[in-house]
């Protein structure tokens, strides 16, 4: 193509050299035309001057106008060779193009079979795996439901986990205002952290219980971190029969104690008060927005290797902590 396109170059610059000659040419005619006239005065001295003057420039004209005559057909044949050669240039590039083009789209179409065929194996891959991990959630709610029933934070009509009834220390009742603690037994540890290291927490939403004459739900939550699975203190306040004659807002520290199955140790975080009215306000019908506590927990690979979790179960005690008088 490009060796077409510099032929057709050369011709074009010598054709145009061509014309240019032809031009030359033609002012020459033009001039030895011009001529009697300007020597018009001596023409009409004599006549046969005026002849023979006459003869001349017109033989020489003749002989021109044959002479480039020739030349006119030459390059009108060369002009007519040029436009054949341009047209063939422009139908050869015109085909190479079309046939790049047809190539590129066969090459797209290829891709787009192969993209096509990996995508599909690898949605195939996917749905095996969401199956799995679906078929295995299911595995671990099915053992988890002897232990707890998960719940939302927020919600204040959640069913109860079916985790052994709280055991509370003293009578605890709507009329009993003095217990500080209850104790929550967690059953089902082992598939409890394995549901955490899977889902990332684990809520236990407590029972409702009257402590200090506030009515609560004392739960826990469970979270995965860096260091393993932490055990936080959680609570949502609910409305009560004493609301009216306590203080508000609630403002209490909760003392998390994990109690060894088989000797007097402890272990023991607390997790400190701090002023909320959308946490700790006087509620409302359905209670107040449930929280937990992130700054402070007792960690569950310290108790499971210390002898705290027996039989695949943890004895917590959920205690509120009046605050020193100072604050």
């Amino acid at each position: 193509m490009t060796g077409r396109l510099d032929q057709v170059m050369s011709e074009s610059s010598a054709q145009s050299d061509r014309l240019n000659e032809l031009s030359h040419c033609m002012n020459t005619i033009k001039e030895a035309l011009l001529q009697p006239r300007a020597s018009g005065a001596c023409a009409e001295q004599s006549g046969v001057l005026e002849a023979a003057s006459g003869v001349a420039p017109v033989g020489a004209v003749e002989r021109i106008l044959i002479t480039h005559g020739d030349r006119l057909t030459e390059l009108s044949r060369s002009v007519s060779s040029l436009g054949t050669t341009l047209n063939q240039a422009v139908e050869d590039a015109k085909r190479t193009s079309i046939e790049r083009l047809e190539q590129n789209a066969s090459d797209l179409r290829m891709l787009h079979a192969d993209v096509s065929e990996h995508m599909t194996g690898s949605t195939d891959v996917l749905e095996e795996i969401t199956q799995s991990l679906s078929e295995f959630k299911g595995i671990l709610k099915k053992e988890l439901k002897p232990a707890a029933i998960l719940s939302p934070e927020t919600t204040a009509t959640s069913p109860r986990a079916s985790v052994e009834q709280i055991e509370r220390r003293g009578e605890v009742s709507q009329n009993t205002n003095d217990a500080e603690s209850c104790r929550i037994v967690l059953k089902g540890i082992t598939p409890i952290k394995e549901y955490v290291n899977l889902d990332g927490l684990y809520d236990y939403i407590g029972e409702k219980i009257y402590l200090s004459g506030y009515h609560i739900l004392a739960g826990l939550k469970l979270v995965k971190d860096d260091e393993g699975v932490g055990l936080h203190a959680r609570i949502k306040i609910l409305k009560g029969v004493n609301d009216d004659f306590l203080e508000w807002p609630f403002y209490r520290n909760i003392k998390l104690t994990a109690v060894h199955p088989s000797s007097s140790q402890e272990r023991h975080c607390v997790s400190h008060a701090f002023r909320s009215l959308t946490h700790f306000g006087k509620p409302g019908l359905v209670g107040n927005k449930a929280l937990y506590f992130p700054e402070r927990s007792l960690r569950l690979e310290d108790l499971e290797r210390e002898g705290y979790v027996d039989n695949d179960k943890l004895v917590i005690t959920w205690e509120l902590v009046p605050l020193p008088v100072s604050q």
